[in-house]
């Protein structure tokens, strides 16, 4: 690179230094192979990486479970948009780990690897370039990225479990290393004769910056150039050679011990790859569970496979038919089932349905499920699947006998260790020999299977002593794959692709004949369906009704189960409205709550100031309070103020208590109709007429001649009124405990006064002070007022 920049410079006569330093060039590569093979071989010697990490799958129940554990932690990383809400707490964006480019992340499935930027690890050391130094640099730095953002206070809060991964990387020594070679290679752009422009071409370079040395150097030998071009070039060309082969001595030297110092840490860096390739496959797989609506199963250890609404992940989601996954129910000694059906109508697909959710509970890969119930996959230690045809010409055997020896096999290594929880999967059982036989011998090979207690089976087939298994066996159950009751166009005879429970099926092989491609004759279909006709016996009519009567069964059950699940989902919704306002009113009474307590600040600042009044928290005030010796003098005089909940009515006697002219003065309560305007009275206010200046009259011609009289009204509030204190006439009643509410009190308070109106007449006859009762007419003094000055007029 540096030779075809110079050459670029215009100076044919550079070209013979440059050959000289293209020689010389090629003396020091020598000569620092010949150092690293005096180096450490320790250093230098050949280097064996880890093995490439894979998925880690899960030997036992408590990893399977931990894995899932993970994934839940990487989920909730991933769904974070904005704040949300975990349990009671508030969580912020959590940031996604720093292992991916700035075009990618964890959700994309269409970035390729150009180049493997690892791939120097295995070169021996001595061939290592200033680029492979340059990519050490980046991965130590990613790698320190890594751990930071694991040991932030965050991850270490809310992600502990991948915290707890990231913290393993070896930031220490990682660290050192990286301030010895961070920023020792630049990458500037070069031109040569294929890019003149350098756009496309670049020179990997040691920085001037953190080596002055090569930096003065460098500026001598620009120089020395620029002196060849003059009249002394011929004998400036000599002092350039050497000045160039020290600059090759020097940036030889350097890169050496830069990587040097990799190579003292590439097991360091090698671990710290494949624990970021880990943290790589569980955001991977957390990200495949939210763009497939996966749900973390539970999972357990008695061999349960409950998942509802199945979707195979390798269907397209807009024509999959998602099925029930159930395997050995709990209201259910089962230990098998035995999937029938129609011909293409998708047992085989069901088959592996139930192996793909096992070994995504093996891998903790979240299973693409409706979210209506949580899944549950229990952990099998070990899956064996037998699909297909294993025929094997070279041996000799035929469909049949690969088959068997298979089934001999398998029956074998269980026999060795029964305890092992297993989940088996067979296609086509019972079928390659003749159906008595064949169904003979498979029945045999299940019971055998099914001795092992941890052990569970799947299997098709179209054999009927198969099928039947379910009603003579409880340790069998049944589902079958049928065909379309209807169709938007008429027709029948298309599979549904459902996975129903509890039924039965026939294999349907006319209808799948006639949907072959190309298609029979009708003729050989005519001919076939009579040769059908004519074969039926007794076992399979037996068959057909029994299947006929669970049909109507299972339809009967299907209706109510989506009868039961409507109104769950109803429940489900009043529940969840049910909660929305609880906590609504939670917020409401919080936001009270908060008000309440900054009235109470208040009031605790200066507390012998002030006093709170007003029935509800909107009316709460704050009023000056009276002096204690004025409430003491009003309690002498048999007076006490007028409380809130005070009934007031009309012509009752009070005290006027407020500063002016008025106080101490005595008057009557006034409750104006509801004719008399009242526009400036509001809520507290009382209208009192003075006892002393009762009646003002005025007398105001009207347009009807009559003369109009308006009392002399006066505007207080309570707390500046003060009331008779009939407490003593309480003397002699039990006391109540003490009241917890407005209405309580209210409540109270009218039975005592309602008691008091009734020991009044008692009281007053008895202690000869009160005058009898009166029978005048007139219900209060003002009507009596009113009528003497009506009186008058007439006369």
């Amino acid at each position: 690179g540096r030779s075809a920049i110079l050459k670029v410079s215009g100076d044919d006569d550079v070209e013979p230094m440059m050959d000289q330093a293209a020689s010389q060039k090629s003396e020091q590569h020598a000569s620092s192979r010949q150092r690293w093979a005096r180096a450490d071989t320790s250093q230098t010697g050949s280097f064996s990486r880890n093995s490439a990490y894979q998925c880690k799958v899960a030997v036992n129940l408590d990893e399977a479970r931990h894995q899932y554990d993970l994934i839940e932690q990487a989920t909730l990383i991933l769904e974070q948009q904005q704040e949300t809400i975990v349990g009671e707490h508030f969580v912020g964006k959590l940031p996604i780990p720093p292992l991916y480019a700035a075009d990618s992340g964890p959700f994309d499935t269409k970035y390729t690897v150009d180049t493997d930027d690892d791939e120097w690890l295995e070169m021996p050391v001595p061939e290592w370039s200033l680029e492979d130094i340059l990519r050490a640099d980046q991965i130590v730095q990613k790698l320190l990225n890594v751990y930071g953002w694991a040991a932030s206070p965050e991850m270490q809060t809310w992600t502990p479990l991948l915290a707890e991964i990231g913290m393993r990387i070896n930031a220490t020594a990682l660290q050192a290393l990286n301030e010895e070679i961070q920023g020792a290679i630049e990458v500037k752009r070069a031109q040569t004769i294929y890019d003149p422009s350098g756009r496309s071409s670049f020179v990997f370079l040691l920085s001037s910056t953190r080596f002055p040395v090569l930096e003065i150097l460098r500026n001598k030998e620009q120089d020395l150039v620029d002196q060849c071009k003059g009249r002394e070039g011929s004998r400036r060309e000599k002092e350039l050679a050497n000045l160039r082969g020290e600059i090759m001595e020097r940036e030889s030297a350097i890169q050496v011990g830069l990587a040097s110092s990799v190579a003292k840490l590439r097991r360091v860096i090698d671990d710290g790859l494949r624990i970021v390739t880990e943290l790589d496959t569980i955001m991977a797989r957390a990200a495949y569970g939210i763009s497939c609506s996966g749900l973390i199963p539970a999972v357990q250890t008695q061999g349960v496979i409950d998942v509802k609404a199945f979707r195979h992940p390798l269907l397209p989601k807009e024509s999959v038919v998602a099925i029930d996954l159930c395997l050995s129910p709990k209201s259910r000694p089962e230990k098998a089932l035995i999937i029938s059906g129609v011909n293409g109508g998708g047992k085989t697909a069901a088959l592996k349905s139930f192996g793909i959710v096992a070994l995504f509970a093996k891998l903790g890969i979240p299973i693409p499920a409706s979210a209506r119930s949580k899944p549950r996959v229990d952990f099998y230690r070990s899956i064996h699947a037998l699909i297909g045809d294993q025929q094997n010409l070279f041996e000799g055997q035929s469909t049949f006998m690969a088959s068997m020896s298979q089934f001999s096999e398998l029956v074998r290594n269980v026999e060795e260790d029964a305890t092992i929880s297993r989940l088996v999967l067979l296609d086509e059982l019972g079928s390659g020999t003749d159906q008595n036989a064949g169904g003979a011998i498979a029945q045999a090979i299940l019971e055998k299977l099914l001795e092992a207690p941890q052990l569970r089976v799947v299997a098709t087939t179209h054999n009927p002593r198969l099928k039947a298994l379910s009603f003579d066996d409880p340790a069998f159950g049944c589902a079958a794959v049928q065909l379309e009751s209807f169709s938007s166009h008429g027709s029948t005879n298309r599979p549904s692709f459902d996975l129903q429970y509890g039924i039965i099926a026939d294999s349907f092989a006319l209808n799948a004949a006639s949907r072959c491609t190309p298609s029979f004759s009708q003729d050989v279909m005519t001919r076939a369906t009579e040769l059908v006709a004519d074969s039926a016996d007794q076992d399979l009519e037996y068959l057909q009704s029994l299947r006929s009567s669970l049909e109507k069964q299972l339809k009967k059950a299907k209706e109510a189960r989506m009868e039961a699940e409507s109104v769950l989902s109803s429940a489900a919704e009043c529940q969840s409205a049910t909660r929305n306002v609880a906590i609504a009113h939670e917020r409401h009474f919080g936001l009270l709550e908060q008000r309440l307590q900054k009235c109470y600040d208040e009031m605790r600042d200066d507390s012998d100031a002030y006093m709170v009044i007003g029935n509800t928290l909107s009316e709460v005030g704050i009023a000056k309070k009276r002096l204690r010796s004025e409430a003491d003098f009003l309690g002498k005089k048999g007076l006490r103020l007028m409380p809130d909940d005070h009934t007031l009515s009309d012509g009752e006697t009070v005290t006027i208590i407020a500063e002016g002219e008025w106080h101490g003065e005595m008057a009557s309560v006034y409750i104006p109709p509801d004719s008399l305007p009242n526009s400036q009275v509001v809520q507290n206010d009382v209208l009192v007429i003075p006892s002393l200046l009762p009646w003002i009259e005025t007398y105001d011609v009207q347009d009807q001649g009559e003369i109009d009289t308006t009392p002399k009204l006066l505007i207080f509030k309570r707390y500046e009124l003060a009331i008779w204190d009939y407490e003593s006439a309480l003397d002699g009643y039990e006391r109540t405990e003490r009241v917890t509410s407005v209405s309580d009190s209210k409540r109270k308070l009218n039975r005592v006064l309602s008691t008091l109106g009734q020991q009044s007449p008692k009281s007053s006859s008895s202690n000869g002070s009160a005058p009898a009762a009166s029978t005048s007419k007139f219900k209060s003094s003002r009507e009596r007022k009113a009528s003497k000055k009506k009186g008058k007029k007439r006369s």
